[in-house]
């Protein structure tokens, strides 16, 4: 779908809290769900999974950043420009290296879901993060508005390379007392992981396990393969081997899960 395609079908607005200001596109129907983007943007990829997920839910999708509709970088040196853009211009809202706490984003992601649980007379809200925006969703769950979470390969802190401490690696990002909120609430919550992913740490994924006795972890399907995108990959430009088909399984559970916990009934539009 192109840009001017996208934009058609939608309709926005800003949301704004503590000074933190994002637009937001809205498309589809069904129960709300807060969809929010990967370190590259809102890019085609992007919009792809949000016309998948508009077809069983009403979706939010916020802009953090840069424009609607960028082309996905095909090279690597235009994957690393994407990443470093992200970085750059999330800086101030999101911590990138600092471990036992998330970015300040995580109160404006809040405040949006109950702005969409009030508009959506009171409904339960779904939220889906990936990448840089996956531990926002851990950040957010234990909101009375949330219903349920999908956490797709949580990247902050980052952990890769030389970055890869022990402690970062195992950190997802939230203070013992977030932490303990989650547990209190206990909103299900679902895990993606490809188990290759060098930019997700395993070790991330099993504390959250210990920590976060409730949740639900990878599916199998997302066994041995090497990617990263757990959502997007089918829609990417090369998805790496078998990274496609475990991505569309991945989509497939995640509306799985989201419907389940959403209490969509049998009366909901479908595409």
């Amino acid at each position: 779908m192109s840009e001017s395609d996208f934009l058609s079908q939608c309709t926005r607005f800003e949301h704004t809290f503590d000074g933190v200001t994002h637009l937001v596109f809205v498309t589809g129907s069904g129960p709300p769900l807060i969809l929010l983007h990967e370190l590259d943007g809102f890019n085609v990829p992007f919009i792809k999974l949000a016309e998948r997920f508009s077809c069983d839910f009403t979706v939010y999708a916020p802009l953090l950043y840069g424009r609607v509709g960028r082309p996905e970088a095909k090279s690597k040196v235009g994957q690393i420009v994407d990443g470093f853009r992200g970085y750059w211009c999330m800086r101030k809202e999101l911590s990138f290296l600092a471990t036992g706490r998330t970015g300040v984003i995580a109160g404006w992601t809040r405040h949006l879901a109950e702005r969409v649980s009030r508009e959506s007379d009171g409904r339960s809200v779904g939220i889906v993060g990936m990448c840089m925006t996956g531990g926002l969703v851990l950040a957010t769950i234990s909101h009375p508005a949330i219903g349920a979470g999908v956490s797709a390969q949580p990247s902050l802190p980052l952990a890769m390379s030389v970055l890869g401490t022990m402690r970062r690696r195992r950190d997802f990002g939230l203070s013992p007392d977030e932490v303990a909120a989650i547990n209190q609430t206990e909103t299900p919550l679902l895990t993606l992981r490809f188990s290759g992913d060098r930019i997700c740490p395993e070790e991330r994924i099993s504390q959250m396990a210990k920590q976060i006795p409730h949740m639900q972890g990878p599916p199998d399907f997302l066994n041995d393969v090497c990617d990263h995108p757990t959502l997007t990959a089918c829609f990417r430009h090369q998805p790496k081997n078998g990274a496609a088909e475990a991505s569309e399984k991945a989509i497939a559970a995640t509306i799985t899960f989201l419907a389940e916990h959403l209490n969509v009934g049998t009366d909901e539009p479908r595409c």
